[in-house]
């Protein structure tokens, strides 16, 4: 039987681990994605049919990180005002390299979208809000998120061929 880490895994535990990555949904998303940051689909098309499947916490993870960059009151493109900075658009990039992996997503859950942050924030519980995230961070490389690893991104980089990597 396979080892890994000091564990047995049974057939049906690696079968578990297999139904956690949907790939089916992940390249749906990641054409969806792609689509919206082509200026293809509108911010309704994307939040209206980007899938979840709560087994694959990466979809969940990346909807709702993805979500404040775009506005809810009006329908548009990502183009003009609604454009996105090079800090966001790098982010849906890499969002793409993701959905586009068989990784798993390894971060610990984290509430994205939550209007308790909202009331806490007014209640002046901000510090609690910013150490819980500062702890979420510190989790692994943060400035590759949803990779957990530099090395992961790089290596999917290079396998998708991107200019990106040297």
């Amino acid at each position: 039987m396979p080892r890994q880490s000091g564990y047995v895994f049974t057939q049906e535990a690696r079968r578990k681990v297999a139904d956690m990555v949907n790939r089916s949904k992940r390249l749906y998303a990641k054409s969806l994605l792609e689509r919206f940051l082509a200026c293809q689909i509108t911010n309704d098309d994307f939040n209206d049919s980007f899938p979840c499947d709560k087994a694959d916490a990466a979809l969940e993870a990346i909807y709702c990180n993805i979500w404040p960059y775009y506005s809810e009151n009006r329908t548009h493109k990502l183009d003009g005002k609604h454009a996105l900075q090079p800090e966001a658009e790098e982010l849906f990039r890499r969002c793409v390299v993701f959905l586009a992996s068989n990784l798993e997503y390894e971060w610990p859950p984290y509430e994205w979208i939550d209007l308790k942050y909202g009331f806490m924030r007014l209640f002046a519980s901000s510090k609690k809000i910013d150490e819980q995230f500062e702890r979420f961070k510190a989790r692994g490389e943060f400035a590759v998120w949803p990779f957990i690893r530099q090395s992961d991104y790089l290596a999917c980089l290079r396998r998708a061929g991107s200019p990106q990597v040297g």
